[in-house]
């Protein structure tokens, strides 16, 4: 099996994800001067884990062995890392960088909840 092929360790991932946010406020309290690389680390593995989850969308569209549901949880991970792509942590809500963490911390949370409760249905 390639890595490609290696399935998306969603808890892993919302976790590390969940960290960095955390890491964020930490740095933006106790250590300016190191917040901007945390961000960008952020967006930088936002960027990753979005790859990844398209390159694993192209090989199931390219070889469907799994149907995907809409509430499957390679779906809501994916919808996620859209949205947090979408809008890289540099893009403020309203210019409130705490405001903004608060919410990103919120989404990955919750989605984070809702894949562990559909890996417990299975």
């Amino acid at each position: 099996m390639t890595n490609s092929q290696l399935p998306i360790n969603y808890q892993h991932n919302l976790i590390d994800l969940l960290t960095l946010v955390e890491t964020i406020k930490y740095y933006y309290f106790m250590e300016p001067k190191r917040l901007i690389q945390a961000i960008e680390q952020f967006n930088i593995i936002v960027d990753t884990y979005y790859s990844e989850a398209n390159l694993q969308q192209h090989e199931n569209i390219a070889n469907p062995t799994i149907h995907l549901s809409p509430a499957s949880a390679f779906t809501t991970y994916q919808k996620l890392l859209h949205s947090l792509n979408q809008q890289p942590l540099h893009h403020f809500q309203q210019g409130e960088l705490l405001c903004d963490l608060h919410e990103r911390h919120r989404r990955i949370y919750q989605t984070y909840i809702t894949i562990q409760s559909i890996f417990n249905e299975l």
